[in-house]
């Protein structure tokens, strides 16, 4: 397969999203762009947004890193996709700590994602924190 302008080269992605130094700013830029390949793929190719998800919560152990990815494109991916990406966030959150850390930072509700599955979440995150009055008109 040819390289396109539009094919996403994984290592820069993850080295571009990797970069951001909140305290400094330095990176921002890169770290930005990255963000927005991840929210063009979650939308595009939802499972290519979730492999990327894991990829990078495997490749940091910052915490403020992990709460972003937890706060935005993991968060939208669950409340998109509850019944798909859910089960497979809890099993992997079993075994990735990242994937793990960057859950507790998701704000979830239950007009998104499904009582049943935000239980799964309960039970696999300590420390998973659900929404409990969201104020959205949004049904599952």
């Amino acid at each position: 397969m040819a390289n396109t302008d539009t094919d996403l080269n994984v290592a820069t992605f993850v080295t571009d999203w990797l970069s951001f130094e909140p305290a400094s700013r330095v990176g921002g830029e890169r770290h930005f762009a990255a963000s927005s390949q991840l929210a063009l793929q979650e939308f595009s190719e939802p499972f290519v947004g979730w492999l990327l998800i894991g990829l990078l919560a495997a490749s940091t152990s910052s915490p403020r890193l992990l709460a972003s990815l937890g706060a935005g494109p993991l968060e939208d991916l669950l409340s998109h996709h509850p019944h798909r990406f859910v089960p497979l966030a809890a099993s992997e959150a079993r075994l990735n700590a990242g994937i793990r850390s960057a859950l507790r930072s998701t704000l979830l509700c239950h007009h998104e994602v499904p009582e049943a599955l935000l239980e799964r979440l309960e039970a696999a995150v300590p420390g998973f924190v659900r929404l409990p009055e969201c104020g959205c008109e949004a049904g599952v």
